[in-house]
């Protein structure tokens, strides 16, 4: 999950001398609005950062813990809440829009500051980890599992939650002018660790860029070298012209990318692909490339061809995320 202000919420209180209540959403059923993996934080005077799903559901847990904490209890367990009056089994959790979620909750002190920190840094620098809620408490460790999140419980007092910290999907910005600016912008607010990247180390609207997660000014035509996992990767081409667009889209192709859509005009897009090799265009023809790039909104400026540009992005992202 992205969350750099979130842990930074969770660091700056603990670094402060004061205790935190981390609610996180280990296991979660269809219709229920707190998903696996949301999470909320906050402190014994409710200060928040998070969400667990909304409604009187989160407002009722953030009155019973934070009274928790201001009595200084250790806090360690997880319940079974169920979005049903009439539940048979579970807590009712006070809302009824169908489904069931299960919440773990962990208080935590400054003697958690360095797991805090070590997961922090991880999303800051998109490293490869992945942290873990027990009955423990929180633990960081390196490496990714196969699976975004993992729960098993052999009892209320025994369980394990395990999540990759960080994004699961990374998204290529090909272009830092208007749209990549804007599109950047989006997906700031989105489960996706953003690259802008562009060879023009002179742009001001690129160096002003504080949205996306990291940039990169070197050539379009080592684009290519630059892509890590191809499968779980995505990218935007919105450069300012023809030559570099093309360039760009032959670095990608021999990557076979979870998706790659390039912006322009029908005429532009056949021109592009007019100009490629016969290598290249056999391996355009076998994987499907996004041209013109976005949904059909209508768009017209850049802020609206980024949001265009976003809700196709997600379209695939969840597409994928139910297969895997």
């Amino acid at each position: 999950m992205k969350n750099k202000a979130f842990w930074k919420f969770i660091l700056d209180h603990l670094s402060a001398g004061e205790r935190v209540l981390l609610l996180t959403v280990v296991d979660s059923v269809k219709g229920s609005p707190g998903k696996s993996g949301f999470k909320i934080a906050f402190t014994a005077d409710k200060r928040t950062n998070g969400t667990i799903g909304g409604g009187v559901m989160e407002y009722t847990m953030i009155e019973q813990y934070s009274e928790r904490l201001r009595n200084d209890e250790n806090i360690c367990e997880i319940r079974y809440l169920v979005h049903s009056p009439n539940a048979a089994h579970g807590e009712p959790s006070g809302l009824s829009c169908a489904g069931s979620q299960t919440n773990c909750a962990l208080s935590l002190s400054n003697k958690d500051i360095p797991v805090i920190t070590a997961i922090y840094n991880a999303t800051v620098n998109n490293t490869a980890s992945k942290l873990a809620l027990t009955e423990k408490g929180i633990v960081y460790s390196e490496g990714k599992n196969s699976r975004q999140i993992k729960f098993q419980s052999s009892s209320a007092t025994e369980w394990i939650y395990e999540e990759n910290i960080g994004p699961e999907f990374t998204v290529f910005i090909i272009g830092g002018g208007h749209v990549g600016n804007a599109l950047s912008r989006i997906l700031e607010t989105l489960d996706f660790y953003v690259f802008i990247y562009d060879e023009r180390n002179d742009l001001p609207m690129l160096q002003a860029n504080f949205f996306a997660d990291k940039k990169i000014i070197a050539p379009y035509s080592e684009l290519g070298s630059h892509i890590v996992d191809a499968k779980m990767t995505c990218a935007a081409i919105v450069t300012s012209n023809f030559v570099t667009d093309t360039i760009a889209l032959q670095q990608l192709l021999p990557r076979h990318l979870l998706y790659v859509g390039v912006m322009g005009v029908e005429a532009k897009i056949e021109r592009i692909k007019n100009s490629l090799n016969e290598a290249e265009k056999k391996l355009l023809s076998n994987q499907k490339i996004y041209a013109p790039i976005g949904m059909k909104i209508g768009s017209s400026t850049a802020e609206e061809i980024a949001v265009s540009i976003a809700a196709e992005l997600v379209k695939v992202k969840n597409e994928k995320s139910k297969v895997l």
